[in-house]
């Protein structure tokens, strides 16, 4: 099903994109599709907001002429997975793989870096086996950042302080 613009609303998350390649945002919005008054449901990838994926029913409240995001309230069986690939060859290879496996991915605002939808089992264990294989590149990182197949993809997240 194709959504036109016109009936989706952006629902605004509070994000901290940190030190790195990414620009500085503290906020990034998602497109949703209403679903009652003050629920949507996710209609893309997200980039930067953490434990949230395509298809969960969010809650939002409106301030400011924003819809900003409260809570998830039903969540999908989608998982969140983000990309970082400074080989062309290696990202072509990794894009062809996950598509393979019925995975979304959307280029994020450098070519390099990918958010990934996992809709499955299959598309998570494809995920898992580029992590080991890759695991000592400095070439392809991922980060897990909302994982619905926890017996697969674990969420971690790095330590700066170390």
């Amino acid at each position: 099903m194709t959504l036109g613009s016109e009936s989706l609303l952006k629902v605004v998350f509070s994000v901290d994109t940190g030190d790195g390649p990414l620009p500085k945002l503290k906020k990034e919005s998602i497109w949703g599709e209403p679903k009652g008054k003050r629920k949507a449901v996710l209609r893309n990838v997200p980039f930067f907001a953490c434990n949230v994926a395509l298809g969960d029913l969010i809650e939002f409240k409106t301030e400011s002429n924003e819809h900003v995001f409260i809570c998830v309230r039903e969540p999908s069986s989608n998982s969140t997975v983000h990309c970082f690939c400074f080989n062309p060859p290696l990202l072509a290879i990794v894009k062809t793989a996950l598509l393979t496996v019925g995975c979304t991915i959307e280029i994020g605002p450098i070519p390099e870096y990918l958010a990934i939808n996992v809709p499955s089992v299959q598309a998570a264990n494809c995920i898992k086996a580029l992590m080991i294989e890759h695991a000592a590149s400095e070439q392809l990182c991922f980060q897990v950042s909302c994982s619905r197949h926890p017996d697969v993809l674990e969420e971690k997240f790095e330590d700066d302080s170390a």
